[in-house]
């Protein structure tokens, strides 16, 4: 702009001035207020031109607007130590009771034993022992004062000497009359078996095979 122009644009009148203010305003905010929409509005004052774009519209957002005021998250940093353990809590009530279990099988018998014994004379005495299967017939002296005398043992069950030795005999006794001595033995089956011996004088001699005497019945 050449100095005269400038001169000439200081030298307008103050009314006119002021009614190109109030059309610079009115025009554009007129515009606005009627929605209406292009891709610019002229308005033309002294050579100068005024957009309605430029008016109305800001500034474009840039591409990059939707990151402003974000921040990359920081790497995650190790963990932490693992807290104590927790204090052990109480003891939960008993259990109810369970059920009686079944009773269990009959175990096998276990091994039968016994002893008996007696005193013929005030010189002597007889017993008839059953131990680990075995039957044994034996005499001893008796003596006014202790100790007594020593038992003499007869095996009854050896099948040379005493045949017929019943087998599952579970108890035995012993009885004595004159000369006479017997020896009985009761089986797990119920039945009694007897063999008898020569007790003469100071002696016990059994030698003879065993016989089977009547089952006892009800």
């Amino acid at each position: 702009m050449s100095p005269d122009d400038r001169n000439e644009s200081l030298l307008v009148p103050l009314s006119k001035r002021r009614v190109w203010l109030a059309s610079s305003v009115i025009v554009p905010l007129a515009v606005a207020l009627a929605g209406i929409s292009g891709p610019a509005v002229a308005v033309a004052q002294s050579g100068s031109a005024i957009t309605h774009s430029a008016l109305v519209a800001g500034p474009t957002p840039s591409s990059n607007d939707d990151d402003h005021g974000r921040h990359d998250d920081g790497k995650q940093g190790p963990p932490g130590k693992d807290g104590k353990d927790g204090k052990d809590g109480k003891d939960g009530k008993d259990g109810k009771d369970g059920k009686d279990g079944k009773d269990g099988k009959d175990g096998a018998p276990g091994p039968c034993a016994g002893i008996d014994s007696l005193t013929p004379s005030n010189s002597e005495e007889f017993s008839a022992v059953l131990s680990n299967g075995i039957t044994y017939a034996g005499r001893r002296p008796l003596h006014p004062n202790p100790p007594q005398g020593a038992y003499v043992w007869q095996n009854l069950t050896d099948p040379l000497v005493h045949p017929l030795y019943p087998k599952n005999v579970c108890d035995t006794t012993i009885s004595s009359h004159g000369n006479d001595t017997w020896v009985k033995v009761l089986t797990t089956d119920g039945f009694v078996w007897e063999t008898h011996c020569a007790s003469n004088g100071q002696t016990l001699v059994c030698t003879e095979p065993w016989a089977k005497l009547t089952t006892p019945t009800p």
